[in-house]
């Protein structure tokens, strides 16, 4: 039968014992059929679910739930890994075949118990040494147990002062907190947690402050159009992709009452290639309590996010636009009928600022927004461009309808051309 995950960081662990069991049996007394029966994993079946003081974890379809999987209570794997690997790094140093039980497991220990389709197999934490980072730990199933010291390997050397290395007791102290996690450490904060394989073609966004468009991310193109002056930011698309694959909220509401959303702020709806569409929509309270929660179309919970995670829904289509004209200033140009070599100082500040990339695109209406006109630049290749001014704030258009808005400087030279 295949093994999965969590039983072969188990056997990690196991086979060590094991090597000691069968290829070492002068350094204890334990029956050699004892330890074979003990050991023997063949007959556990498929892994159901495991479970610590707190929690039940179980396994359905290659996906880990928190409690019954009618729930939709998602583990991340990611935590589960580190969760198993912890485990994976705990080497037993010496089984123990002489004393009472007692002596080494205490009453009402910490435990772990992993249930497989056969038989379940039991991890009792057991006394930490008063003079050794070391600890005992039990190994049961069915009838027959096994009690041995345990060498921690998980804490980095250097962590402690040289002296003190012989007998911190932070091992102990990680393996208890191990026994006793609870939901929050497991639970899968994804946003798109039930979706297995995302492969997102379009993305269609709309918010309160107006703003509707459509980008189709894997032809790279955006409704409405791109001005023809302008390009695609490929870059910005491609990290769209990205937030929305990674998206995470930073708290789980389980149980929620639809009624008690308000102030919606904006949504999206992401198209997949499978043909499914999700419906992102976020709100700005829930219960009267301000923040940033979002509601998925296809989840039964909603997520309380941060707002640095909600940027993508609060931007302009020109984010995903390249804000620059093509405009290069290493030749002489002509500002209002005058000539101009480019290492004027005045022309350089312009060819800096046009490298940069613009605040945004803009239609304007020049006469309602009192925009007064600067200077117009003609290239030697007789491309025209229109400066205008306004407060803080450069104009720079082909067509005086529509084009790029900087944010400039007291610095910037708003006077050549007119001297």
């Amino acid at each position: 039968m295949k093994r999965n995950l969590i039983l072969l960081s188990l056997l990690s662990f196991l086979l060590i014992t094991t090597y000691y069991l069968y290829e070492k049996p002068t350094l204890h007394k334990v029956s050699k059929n004892d330890s074979k029966s003990l050991m023997d994993f063949k007959d556990l079946g498929e892994l159901k679910s495991f479970r610590n003081n707190n929690i039940s974890i179980s396994i359905k379809n290659g996906r880990y739930y928190i409690g019954d999987p009618k729930n939709n209570y998602l583990a991340e794997k990611k935590n589960i890994e580190l969760f198993l690997n912890y485990l994976g790094n705990l080497h037993h140093k010496k089984i123990i075949t002489e004393g009472k039980r007692e002596e080494f497991i205490p009453l009402n220990a910490n435990q772990l118990v992993f249930t497989f389709e056969n038989e379940s197999l039991i991890f009792t934490l057991g006394r930490k040494l008063d003079f050794s980072p070391e600890y005992y730990l039990e190994l049961k199933r069915k009838n027959k147990s096994l009690i041995v010291l345990v060498e921690d390997k998980n804490i980095p050397e250097g962590v402690y002062q040289k002296e003190d290395s012989h007998n911190h007791d932070l091992n102990y102290r990680q393996i208890l907190t191990l026994m006793n996690l609870d939901s929050k450490f497991f639970e899968d904060k994804k946003v798109f947690r039930l979706i297995d394989n995302m492969n997102i073609n379009q993305v269609n966004l709309t918010n309160f402050r107006g703003s509707s468009y459509k980008i189709n991310l894997n032809k790279n193109t955006t409704t409405p159009k791109i001005p023809k002056v302008l390009n695609i930011n490929s870059k910005a698309v491609f990290n769209l992709r990205e937030e929305l694959e990674k998206l995470k909220s930073k708290k789980l509401i389980r149980n929620y009452d639809k009624k008690q959303l308000s102030q919606k702020l904006a949504e999206i709806k992401v198209s997949l290639k499978s043909s499914q569409v999700v419906s992102l929509s976020l709100f700005n309270k829930y219960k009267n309590k301000p923040g940033y929660y979002l509601q998925n179309s296809q989840d039964s919970f909603v997520f309380e996010m941060q707002r640095s995670d909600c940027e993508f829904f609060f931007r302009r289509i020109d984010h995903y636009w390249d804000l620059q004209f093509s405009l290069k200033l290493d030749q002489n140009i002509f500002i209002n009928g005058i000539t101009y070599p480019p290492t004027n100082d005045d022309v350089i500040k312009i060819a800096n600022l046009l490298k940069s990339r613009a605040n945004l695109w803009k239609k304007v209406d020049l006469k309602k927004e009192k925009y007064q006109y600067l200077y117009q630049i003609k290239t030697e290749n007789n491309q025209l461009f229109k400066f205008y001014h306004k407060e803080q704030e450069v104009f720079i258009t082909m067509d005086d309808k529509s084009g790029l808005i900087y944010y400039v400087g007291k610095d910037f030279p708003l006077s050549i051309g007119n001297r």
